[in-house]
Formats: C-alpha cells, structure tokens, sequence
C-alpha cells in the first residue's frame, strides 16, 4: 500500500469511528516536548496566509528544525489535517508514537513518511501506530487552512 493511500485510509478509519461515537473527550495526550520559550519558533505558509508555530524542543522536533525549510503538496485529508510527503523526514527512532492529537498539532508519520498539520478536532485520534508530535500552530490556523496550495514550513524570522 503506498504512503498516500495510507493517510486516507487511516483518515477514513478515524470518520468512521467518529460517527459510531458519542463526542470524544478533549484529547489527553501530552506531548512529548515543550512548547514556549524552549521551541523552536517557525512559519508554516500556504497560499500567502502565514501561522506562527512553535517546534517542541525534543529530539523530532529539533530533527526536523535542521531540515527547514521544506515545501510540500498537501492534501486536506477529510477537513482535518494538510497532509504531505516529506522529501526526507526528520529522525525519529525510539521517539513515542501517538494515535492521539490536539487541534493545530505539527506531527510525522514515519509509516508513511508524511507530515500533517491538524486543523480541525473533529475526532482526536489517528490509527495506529500513530504520529510522533513535532510541533504546534500557535496562530494563524484558519487562514493557513482556508488557503490553497502547497505549505512551505519555514524558520521565523
């Protein structure tokens, strides 16, 4: 199965149980890094809208940091996340995966070597085995949603 169809299918997965379901709870997840001060603070630009991000400062998210910027054709995978092939994704061995997310999560799939950026919380949860967290949009999430074209993720400055 190639890498694409993967995210729809686990995208898929997700409706599904989101509509067998009562309203999930507000995700526990915590991530694994720490965002604020101790981020790494960049832009994530889609169409000419520009959102303020912060990479955690954990070992996926400094990972990927070294790898900026990056350009991508995304996909809105179901109106919940732009999701994208990396040309190279950041190293994430023995980083924990998640199946969980919160709104505005910048996460990696090393199963399909893929980036996402969840901008609607319609369900909480992804497949397994799940996103390593690399990030958060702190501001800005809608226009980047609402824009078209690919996302270039970018050093602030």
């Amino acid at each position: 199965m190639n890498k694409i169809t993967t995210w729809i299918s686990l995208v898929a997965v997700l409706l599904v149980l989101a509509g067998c379901s009562t309203p999930a709870p507000a995700p526990s997840y915590q991530p694994s890094g720490t965002v604020g001060a101790a981020g790494i603070p960049v832009e994530v630009v889609r169409g000419g809208r520009v959102a303020s991000a912060v990479l955690d400062d954990s070992p996926a998210g400094r990972a990927f940091a070294g790898s900026l910027p990056v350009t991508v054709e995304v996909d809105d995978r179901f109106g919940l996340a732009l999701v994208g092939a990396l040309p190279a994704g950041p190293e994430v061995s023995g980083q924990t995966l998640s199946t969980r997310f919160v709104l505005g999560e910048i996460a990696y799939s090393p199963e399909a070597e893929a980036i996402a950026v969840f901008h609607d919380d319609h369900t909480s949860g992804v497949a397994s085995p799940g996103v390593v967290r690399l990030g958060v949009v702190t501001e800005g999430l809608d226009g980047v949603a609402a824009a078209s074209g690919r996302v270039t993720i970018r050093p602030a400055g």
